[in-house]
């Protein structure tokens, strides 16, 4: 409630790993079918005060994070959407233009950030995954949705640039595509 009446439209949820973060456990199917209801539950009484619910994928592994999937497409309500994390996809071994492919009626929501393997990279720009190729995905179904990006800055991933010459970049690179 309290998010509506602060103007917010979106409720994005996270499906969290069984286990816990750093040790996580292989779902079974009788978890994700309940995970579903219960998005349709959340939805549902979300939608009373006109909010859309989403599920943003953060597993980091191929099991959960086809599941965590399924558990929107084949176990909750329609009006149940996805926003897709690139970099946790990716992360996970799934290519995130394949899920915009897949799954254009269910994305409500994008979660940006590329990667170099496991590590996210310090700008959108450089990384594995082809964010040119990803944005054209997007407007090649007409999304018009919310754009979040994550740029990372750590020991892991020491920066060649300042993380404001990093926002810069990223999102001048994002203006070239959104119009």
């Amino acid at each position: 409630r309290r998010l509506a009446e602060a103007g917010g439209t979106d409720l994005i949820i996270n499906a969290d790993p069984k286990g816990g973060w750093g040790a996580a456990l292989p779902k079974t199917e009788d978890e994700f079918e309940r995970q579903g209801e219960h998005l349709s539950r959340i939805s549902a009484a979300a939608g009373e005060w006109g909010l859309k619910v989403s599920l943003h994928n953060h597993a980091d592994e191929k099991h959960n994070a086809e599941g965590d999937m399924r558990s929107v497409i084949e176990y909750a309500s329609a009006d149940v959407g996805l926003c897709v994390d690139t970099g946790w996809a990716h992360a996970a071994g799934y290519d995130p233009i394949e899920w915009i492919r897949t799954y254009p009626e269910r994305i409500d929501a994008f979660h940006l950030r590329n990667q170099r393997g496991r590590t996210p990279t310090e700008d959108l720009l450089e990384g594995d995954i082809d964010m040119e190729k990803l944005l054209q995905a997007l407007s090649d179904i007409g999304y018009n949705g919310w754009l979040a990006f994550e740029l990372l800055h750590n020991e892991e991933n020491p920066p060649v640039r300042t993380m404001a010459e990093d926002v810069r970049r990223s999102v001048e690179f994002l203006k070239t595509f959104i119009r």
